[in-house]
């Protein structure tokens, strides 16, 4: 079977593209049945399957996505001869006869409309149905989603399959003590820090969803009895967010520490050296650094809502959101409680081990496969 893969992502630094490498990655990796001819938008990963006899590469140039993913893309597959398409995002072609698959990664378009642009919001809205109505297989990625793409887009439940993602091996728990405190020194981090991932602005906008508001106010209840210990904000714009929010002088506080923008290769030392990740979000569709942590070692406090309890299992401790002195009991249960502590992190440790590239892959081929027989009984019948 010749499949193509929309690689647009592929230089995509966000969670997403980099979930979109490792599963791409793995599933070439893994399946030498099949035949893959990859499209890249940008010539910056072309070439990354070089050594692959079943891979065929091939560089599409055009002025915008849309001209990218519903003429061209079509127009070579046709001239390749594949027999599915396939997109780690969720557009489709839609004006192609050749069979589609589209991966689902979030619906906040629709969970968190106000925080997104009108012409964004008139352009999902119109075509995310069209697409998913277009593909063959939508591919979501907890079963949480599963339930919203249902409710909100009305996609038919046989059309779904949910394929969970992975960690990759660059996250594990015993990481060198030596190399653990160099990266301590090169960054310049504190000796005791909880960890948040804010990712406090959208599309320019505030953007709560991460819930930096209630991790900040369960933080600061316990500031008296932890003095030594900080917060640490990774990502972009964590302190202009602060200051936007709760002023200058509390976001100068230095209880605070800005690490700014982490490079994905970076993630792994910052969870094995803090005391815990703080990720009581509102809304998630995976929620990735729940495991990522967990692989790590670093115990997790999460959320009740989404998909954050499905991913989290019986392996993180799990609070209201909204609820940010239920938040600061959970925090402080983990800094003063050690038996609690190891039982999180054994709990975490096995429960990441659940989740893995190579599982995701292979049920990616599986369904790519049952794709292929219904295409061959059509073509019989």
């Amino acid at each position: 079977m010749k499949i193509a893969i929309m690689g647009r992502t592929f230089d995509d630094k966000k969670g997403s593209g980099i979930a979109n490498r490792n599963c791409i990655d793995t599933i070439i990796k893994l399946d030498r049945d099949n035949e893959y001819v990859i499209f890249y938008q940008t010539p910056k990963a072309f070439g990354r399957y070089k050594n692959y006899s079943n891979v065929k590469e091939i560089l599409l140039k055009a002025p915008n996505k849309l001209i990218w993913d519903q003429v061209l893309v079509p127009y070579f597959a046709y001239k390749q001869k594949v027999q599915l398409i396939f997109n780690p995002k969720f557009t489709v072609p839609l004006l192609t006869t050749i069979p589609t698959a589209a991966t689902c990664r979030g619906i906040e378009y629709y969970t968190f409309p106000r925080f997104y642009k009108w012409y964004i919001l008139m352009y999902v809205k119109t075509f995310m149905p069209m697409y998913y109505k277009k593909a063959s297989k939508v591919i979501t990625i907890s079963d949480d989603l599963k339930e919203g793409l249902h409710k909100y887009i009305k996609v038919p439940y046989e059309k779904i399959e949910t394929v969970y993602s992975g960690t990759t091996d660059t996250f594990y728990m015993g990481r060198d003590k030596q190399e653990l405190e160099a990266f301590k020194k090169k960054r310049q981090l504190p000796d005791d820090y909880i960890l948040c991932l804010p990712h406090p602005y959208e599309a320019n906008k505030l953007y709560p969803r991460k819930n930096l508001d209630n991790i900040v106010k369960a933080f600061m209840l316990l500031r008296e009895k932890y003095p030594s210990l900080k917060l640490l904000l990774a990502g972009k714009r964590c302190h202009e967010y602060m200051s936007t929010v709760f002023g200058k002088d509390i976001a100068e506080d230095p209880g605070f520490f800005y690490a700014g923008w982490v490079p994905q290769e970076e993630m792994p030392y910052l969870y094995s050296l803090a005391k815990m990740l703080a990720f009581p979000s509102y809304s998630e569709s995976f929620g990735l650094p729940i495991l990522e942590g967990m692989a790590c070692g670093c115990p997790v406090i999460t959320s009740n809502k989404a998909s954050c309890p499905e991913i989290a299992g019986d392996a993180a401790l799990i609070v209201e959101p909204t609820d940010f002195k239920g938040l600061a009991e959970a925090m402080d249960s983990i800094l003063g409680n050690s038996k609690l502590r190891q039982e999180l992190l054994e709990k975490g440790f096995k429960r990441a081990k659940e989740f893995s590239w190579e599982r995701s892959a292979e049920k990616l081929i599986r369904i790519f496969q049952e794709e292929g027989s219904k295409i061959q009984e059509r073509q019989t019948a």
